[in-house]
């Protein structure tokens, strides 16, 4: 039996000393993953933080997590959301590479932009991979998660990543 004690005592050491700090959630799996933590804010193309939030029904009430990794050219995110007070619900989930400039698009089909559909199970959970191939000078990646609005150019719901997670 072959244990990876590296891996699992550091594991266990962090999830001891910082089980619920908001600090201690850059971590690095064993695949070489970094976690980010998804936040209920609403951020531009070039990862600034919108500071006037829109009109929304309700506050984001979920949670989320992404796995960022790379696999040669690609860079890669698995993303977990449990949002179960709207069970059944439909997200566009998207991976977004940095740098780029605030004015630029970052939706569906601009370029350095990868977008997947997400679907939330009957308990409120849904797991989506986005990937795309890494563009020349990028240097870090982001994620963000938004159920549209039929009423609004805004989502009506929105997460994004905590940090760009570098690639």
């Amino acid at each position: 039996m072959h244990i990876r004690w590296g891996t699992r005592t550091a594991a266990l050491l962090g999830a001891a000393l910082c089980p619920a700090a908001t600090w201690c959630v850059a971590t690095a799996g064993a695949d070489g993953a970094t976690t980010v933590v998804m936040d209920w804010k609403l951020r531009r193309c070039d990862f600034s933080l919108v500071s006037t939030a829109p009109m929304v029904a309700r506050p984001g009430l979920g949670t989320g997590t992404a796995l960022v990794r790379t696999a040669g050219s690609k860079a890669i995110a698995e993303v977990h959301l449990v949002d179960a007070p709207d069970p059944g619900t439909h997200f566009d989930v998207g991976l977004i590479q940095e740098p780029r400039p605030a004015s630029g698009g970052c939706g569906p089909g601009d370029p350095g932009t990868a977008f997947a559909g997400l679907d939330t199970d009957a308990g409120g959970n849904g797991t989506v991979t986005v990937q795309d191939t890494i563009r020349p000078g990028t240097t870090g990646v982001w994620v963000i998660i938004e159920r549209g609005d039929p009423h609004s150019q805004n989502p009506a719901e929105f997460y994004t990543s905590e940090f760009v997670a570098p690639v």
